[in-house]
């Protein structure tokens, strides 16, 4: 089920990224965020330290509510109040750390698509919902585990967030309730690889000192 978990993430990465896919995208996204205020944040996400968080209404300034609200409704999460483009901006101060931070463990954005390895983002993704990010095994189960609780799966025995933001959680982690955008088709002459099934993401190089 993991490659399904990922391939919702990963289309929702390419619509924040502006409909780019891979490297390219995941660079685009960055420099947005840097631009609009986040870089301490984001260095931090992309670095080897501790994840930094991220308010929802920064990323609401950083999107646009009209962006942010769109993306709710292509997830399933309906177009107003809490599953609106504020509920989405939620989803994202929780999830986005974790999602950049598991896209580069090398402690870099990637430039070629082939840093991601066979498998590409949707590869990557797969595995840190699996529970792997950064070669490291996260505890819970990785964002899959993540995205559950915020639907309140997680959460003590918790019943599952009804309505809109169910339907939206549950797009994001492949299907369940709704039904999540196509990552961007590969450019003319591009490589396309199935999800990489193979061991453990890279670890990200520790902090010197």
């Amino acid at each position: 089920m993991s490659d399904r978990m990922g391939g919702g993430l990963e289309g929702l990465l390419g619509l924040l990224a502006g409909g780019q896919g891979g490297a390219q995208g995941l660079g685009s996204l960055v420099d947005r965020l840097r631009q609009a205020g986040l870089g301490e944040e984001v260095d931090s996400w992309v670095g080897t330290g501790a994840n930094k968080p991220v308010a929802p209404e920064r990323l609401e300034s950083a999107f646009g509510p009209d962006t942010l609200a769109g993306l709710a409704q292509q997830f399933g999460g309906g177009s107003g109040g809490a599953t609106g483009a504020g509920g989405m901006a939620g989803v994202l101060a929780a999830v986005l750390p974790q999602l950049i931070n598991g896209l580069t463990p090398q402690g870099r954005v990637p430039q070629r698509d082939e840093e991601f390895g066979a498998g590409g983002v949707g590869g990557m993704l797969a595995q840190m919902m699996g529970g792997q990010a950064g070669g490291a095994p996260q505890g819970g189960g990785g964002l899959g585990a993540l995205l559950g609780g915020l639907m309140g799966g997680g959460s003590g025995g918790a019943a599952p967030a009804a309505g809109g933001l169910g339907a939206m959680l549950g797009a994001l982690m492949g299907g369940a309730g709704g039904t999540a955008p196509s990552a961007p088709e590969p450019q003319p002459g591009g490589k396309h690889f199935a999800p990489d099934q193979g061991g453990p993401l890279p670890q990200k190089p520790r902090p010197l000192g």
